[in-house]
């Protein structure tokens, strides 16, 4: 009987003794170290970012630039022609990059030789009478042609456009030259080289040619 209540006792206590006990927080361990924390997860670096391209090599990774729109492309040949028409120097100098370059074309009145754009546009001001072709459609807007620069660079390609540069592209038109009443004004064809500037696109130089 005395074991019993001895027994009984030492239940009672061991009992009390667990209640008061501080429980162990869920991931820590019993000697009271702090929470593990979950593993690390291994990241991929941020793929380096390439300059925009206009065009990508076979096999290159590259961020290709948006085209330029026709609308846009048609804007620039406007106000290059209007230009020409109201014989504005100072349109054109903000239209053209200061050694913007001209080629009259080999079989043209204007020669074969480069020369700086503004000043063979003012010597032809000089010559002929530009202000004739106010409210003449003498541009040729359906056939215009656009080539990339590696296009345009092409060695199978004849024509030698002034000022070009990898990213430019070229927009070339037919002229009606019936609307000159009997003066070459313009020569057979006319190509722009075009460039991107600081959110505007920029003439560096102009082919005219009859072939």
């Amino acid at each position: 009987m005395k074991n019993l209540r001895v027994l009984g006792f030492a239940a009672i206590v061991t009992a009390c003794g667990a209640a008061e006990r501080t429980p162990v927080a869920a991931g820590a361990s019993a000697e009271g170290a702090p929470p593990r924390l979950p593993d690390g997860v291994a990241l991929e670096a941020a793929p380096a970012r390439t300059q925009p391209a206009d065009e990508a090599t076979a096999g290159a990774v590259a961020t290709l630039r948006e085209p330029i729109a026709d609308a846009r492309i048609v804007a620039v040949l406007n106000r290059y022609f209007d230009a020409w028409v109201d014989e504005n120097s100072s349109t054109l100098a903000e239209l053209v990059a200061p050694d913007a370059q001209l080629v009259g074309g080999t079989m043209g009145r204007y020669g074969g030789g480069a020369q700086p754009l503004l000043a063979q546009a003012n010597n032809r001001f000089r010559s002929s009478d530009y202000h004739r072709l106010v409210g003449v459609a003498f541009v040729r807007y359906e056939t215009l042609r656009r080539q990339s620069y590696l296009e345009a660079s092409d060695a199978a390609n004849t024509k030698r456009y002034p000022n070009l540069k990898p990213g430019d592209e070229v927009a070339t038109v037919d002229i009606d030259g019936s609307a000159f009443f009997g003066e070459q004004l313009f020569n057979d064809h006319i190509a722009l080289v075009i460039r991107r500037k600081d959110r505007r696109l920029i003439i560096v130089g102009v082919l005219e040619d009859n072939d």
